[in-house]
């Protein structure tokens, strides 16, 4: 089995709990994961309970014919930042659809009505505390602390994971007379070893012999497929062509945000960095180490359990010949040459 084979569950639980910590972040840099248009940071408390400060909000663009009462909007009062407030009234005016509006927390409606053309869209997700982490990301030590040391432990775990896969491979690969006299494999070669050959050679005696070794290798195997807890390489090309996605996806952001706000926003380049570095050490993984197949002939585990056990063919003869015939009832035997 290869390296790139060799990586355990574990890796794989932790590169998943890793995916499900980073994708609000994929998704506020990108909205449309999650099938939205914009994502804004809550600033005030005005929409409390429902939405505190330091929430993320999810908005999708909306016919105002669709907007009714109750539902939460965003719009555009003139300001810096928009205004995220619940629908309280719905006038219509020689056909114009407008909103009154009201924070949640406030005890007064908003001073002025909404109008159609200032409606950015509906609130259809919300996010709690992710805001405030990624303010605190904004900050250089902020992006060290929640961004380059998180990604360095993930690294570091499958790096080690990897190594440690290897090593115990290499000693696992160690059968017969050169294996450790703790195992399964080792007793049997150590007692095969002690035993000189008998003189008499009994079919019943060598059969038996020969599927005692055959299962103390099969035991041997079974101990080393259950500690592997493989992935194979399917998956991890899988894995491949999802990072792809996401660094594609994440360069179209990016490319937008450039020929539309003269500038990408932060939060997709660090989605962009990540992936590119993400998707380099995948394919690391995928194209590094033992790249023997398991079919062919020099591999190590594609011996048969003839060649891999000495001690099954261990009372096995080269030649053998009638020697006497018993007595009645008795059976033939036979002597080694």
């Amino acid at each position: 089995m290869s390296l790139r084979e060799r990586v355990s569950l574990r890796q794989v639980l932790v590169t998943l709990v890793v995916l499900g910590v980073v994708f609000p972040f994929a998704a506020y840099a990108a909205p449309a994961l999650v099938g939205a248009d914009a994502s804004y940071v809550v600033l005030t408390g005005s929409m409390r309970p429902a939405i505190a400060p330091g929430d993320v909000v999810f908005v999708s663009a909306t016919p105002a014919a669709a907007i009714g009462v109750g539902d939460v909007i965003t719009f555009d009062r003139g300001g810096e930042v928009p205004t995220t407030h619940r629908v309280i009234e719905v006038v219509e005016e020689d056909g114009v659809v407008m909103f009154r509006t009201q924070g949640d927390a406030n005890e007064d409606p908003d001073a002025g009505i909404v109008t159609e053309p200032n409606v950015i869209g509906v609130v259809t997700l919300t996010i709690p505390f992710l805001g405030s982490v990624i303010t605190a990301i904004d900050t250089q030590y902020g992006f060290v602390a929640l961004v380059v040391l998180p990604f360095a432990l993930l690294v570091l775990d499958v790096a080690y994971g990897a190594v440690k896969a290897r090593r115990g491979g290499d000693e696992r690969e160690t059968t017969g007379a050169d294996a450790p006299a703790g195992s399964a494999g080792g007793a049997a070669a150590a007692a095969t070893a002690d035993r000189p050959l008998p003189e008499v050679y009994d079919p019943v005696r060598a059969a038996e012999a020969y599927y005692l070794a055959a299962a103390a290798l099969d035991g041997d195997r079974a101990d080393t497929a259950a500690a592997t807890s493989a992935v194979t390489g399917r998956d991890m090309t899988a894995s491949i062509a999802v990072a792809v996605l996401l660094v594609a996806y994440a360069a179209w952001n990016a490319y937008w945000q450039i020929t539309t706000l003269d500038a990408p926003r932060p939060e997709t380049m660090s989605v962009l960095s990540g992936a590119l570095v993400g998707l380099a050490f995948l394919v690391y993984l995928r194209y590094s180490g033992d790249a023997a197949d398991p079919a062919d002939p020099a591999d190590p585990e594609a011996t048969t359990a003839a060649e891999a056990s000495p001690e099954a063919t261990a009372f096995v003869p080269a030649a053998v010949e009638p020697a006497a015939t018993g007595a009645a009832g008795d059976a033939e035997v036979y002597r080694a040459d």
